[in-house]
């Protein structure tokens, strides 16, 4: 499934972006270009990436997450996809990126 993106109208600190699909070497810049814009936009502090509906990621995938995280903190919105989880620790990136159980539950993080 093609990977599917959309960012929360939001004003705030926050920015709540959800993605849904693979997120591959194909589909990793399409999400890269909305969290920059989304990182990017005046006083945002952290993203919360909602993958829940993630399908697959891959290396492509997870260096866009990190390279995201570089520029603002993230925070992952599950549940966290066992695909996704797997990748996360065989790299050691599940050290690095917060998680929470759902949306609302990030924002208060």
């Amino acid at each position: 499934m093609r990977l599917q993106v959309s960012t929360e109208p939001e004003t705030g600190p926050v920015r709540v972006i959800h993605c849904a699909g693979e997120l591959d070497v194909e589909s990793a810049p399409g999400l890269q270009q909305a969290g920059e814009e989304a990182a990017f936009e005046s006083g945002v502090r952290r993203l919360i990436l909602d993958v829940s509906g993630l399908t697959f990621a891959d290396s492509s995938g997870l260096n866009c997450l990190i390279r995201l995280h570089q520029m603002v903190p993230l925070v992952l919105s599950g549940p966290v996809p066992d695909q996704l989880l797997r990748l996360l620790q065989v790299t050691g990136a599940d050290e690095i990126f917060p998680r929470a159980g759902n949306v609302d539950a990030a924002r208060d993080m």
